[in-house]
């Protein structure tokens, strides 16, 4: 019977060691937000590209992939967003149905890198023609001050942006 007892103990000990939460659980996503725009005539509306559980990010850039028809972006109000902390370099180019993103921090000579949540960037967006589509992230790269992409980028999930607009 004590035999019993002892197994039993080291399979639970074993099972709860097994099943311990980590850092590493999270999942790395990219959200743009809102998820969802109901807009009407010449509305103008503010989109953010939020980041979750981001680990040591020091460049970020993609393409931000519309329909120009429907929508168009107002490159000239690019926001960088809160999740940056110390100086910032950023670019940004529109192109037709494509507008090109770049935030990155300035290099120190300490360590860098940011971790956590926040919004990397926001921009308007400007209802242009009665339809609906999609707002849809591209060529997206996640590095850190080495270059490398950070960790579970591999994995990294992307939630869009679906827009209807309405012009009558």
């Amino acid at each position: 019977m004590k035999k019993i007892i002892v197994i039993i103990s080291l399979v639970l000990v074993l099972i709860s060691c097994s099943n311990n939460p980590t850092a590493s659980d999270n999942q790395l996503k990219l959200i743009i937000s809102p998820s969802e725009l109901n807009m009407n005539n010449s509305d103008v509306e503010t989109v953010s590209i939020n980041i979750e559980d981001a680990e040591d990010l020091f460049i970020v850039s993609m393409e931000i992939v519309f329909e120009d028809e429907i929508i168009g972006i107002d490159e000239f109000n690019f926001i960088e967003g809160d999740f940056w902390s110390g100086s910032t370099i950023s670019y940004s180019v529109l192109d037709t149905g494509r507008y090109s993103v770049f935030v990155g921090l300035q290099q120190t000579s300490e360590s860098d890198g940011i971790s956590g949540n926040g919004i990397l960037f926001s921009f308007p967006i400007i209802a242009q023609n009665s339809g609906s589509t999609n707002i849809a992230l591209e060529n997206i790269s996640l590095l850190d001050e080495d270059g490398k992409s950070i960790d579970g980028f591999e994995d990294l999930e992307v939630e869009g942006l679906s827009i209807s607009v309405d012009l009558d």
